[in-house]
């Protein structure tokens, strides 16, 4: 997958920053190693 900044998590959402935009990924799409 992409890599992306990690920013915070939120129950089951993470704000993330990918590019010079920031987002959300819900957490079942997102690998956190």
């Amino acid at each position: 997958g992409e890599k992306v900044r990690l920013y915070r998590k939120e129950d089951n959402w993470i704000h993330i920053y990918h590019s010079e935009h920031g987002g959300y990924v819900y957490v079942e799409y997102i690998d956190i190693l």
